[in-house]
């Protein structure tokens, strides 16, 4: 198996915002791709209930609504 390449744009921090769901999908693709570490179920549950939160806070989304998301994510077999 070839060594792993650094990446500058996996280590660079994104400003607050939207892009930090997207930086940390971006790391652990890189870490699945280039080591073989699989994310875990656990961690995508954590980033949906974490993504929703800012979400609520921001009033982009009911808090109602945040809380079905983070059931079906509970319920998926998403990384199982």
């Amino acid at each position: 198996m070839p060594e792993p390449v650094g990446n500058a744009r996996c280590g660079n921090p994104v400003p607050a915002g939207t892009g930090d769901l997207g930086r940390s999908l971006l790391v652990a693709i890189d870490e699945w791709a280039d080591r073989g570490i699989a994310p875990s179920a656990e961690g995508f549950v954590r980033a949906v209930v974490n993504a929703v939160a800012e979400l609520v806070k921001a009033r982009f989304l009911l808090p109602h609504d945040a809380e079905r998301y983070v059931a079906a994510a509970k319920e998926t077999q998403v990384l199982k």
